[in-house]
């Protein structure tokens, strides 16, 4: 098998002849090939939404993102770098979520956060920046956490559609994880 590098042109050509003609009948046809980059794709384990109550820890696993050039590596192993941000949406509107509650940690293509009781009741926006470092190619996502009182049952889809391209008519099916107050 064959592989063409990216962001070169091609010129293809191809050439047939009628076997045992006399005189030799040859027919051509090429085409330029233009070879783009694949792109960056972000792949949040268990959906982009998270439901979470007071004084618990969440994981956001990125590790499954991949680039489309590096067939078979995902995350850190393809190569690819992540940044991690976070701010409050609802209540009162915070740059950071640190200052509400809620306490971040990132290790790569992993993030964890713990919620404080403070936290009861606010919306945070979790943003994911994945960078090629080598040729600066990049995706983002976004995923929605909401932060519950200790006492509240806790629902969350565990099924991973945000990538997932689907046709009209098509039927799709969703996961979800209840969790009830102790």
């Amino acid at each position: 098998s064959y592989s063409l590098n990216v962001s070169f042109f091609y010129n293809i050509q191809v050439t047939v002849s009628v076997k045992g003609s006399h005189p030799l009948k040859t027919s051509s046809a090429s085409i330029l090939v233009y070879v783009t980059v694949g792109s960056i794709v972000a792949v949040i384990k268990d959906g982009v939404t998270k439901n979470m109550r007071v004084l618990t820890t969440t994981d956001i696993d990125a590790s499954s993102s991949y680039d489309e050039d590096k067939v078979g590596l995902t995350g850190v192993d393809a190569g690819l770098a992540f940044y991690w941000s976070c701010r409050q949406v609802d209540t009162v509107f915070r740059e950071s979520c640190s200052a509400s509650g809620l306490n971040l940690t990132s290790s790569g293509s992993l993030l964890r956060f713990r919620a404080a009781e403070s936290s009861a009741g606010n919306m945070y926006l979790i943003e994911l920046t994945i960078i090629d470092p080598t040729d600066l190619r990049l995706s983002r996502i976004s995923v929605s956490v909401s932060v519950v009182s200790a006492a509240s049952v806790v629902v969350n889809t565990v099924s991973n559609f945000a990538n997932m391209r689907m046709n009209p008519g098509q039927s799709l099916q969703l996961n979800g994880l209840v969790s009830m107050p102790m």
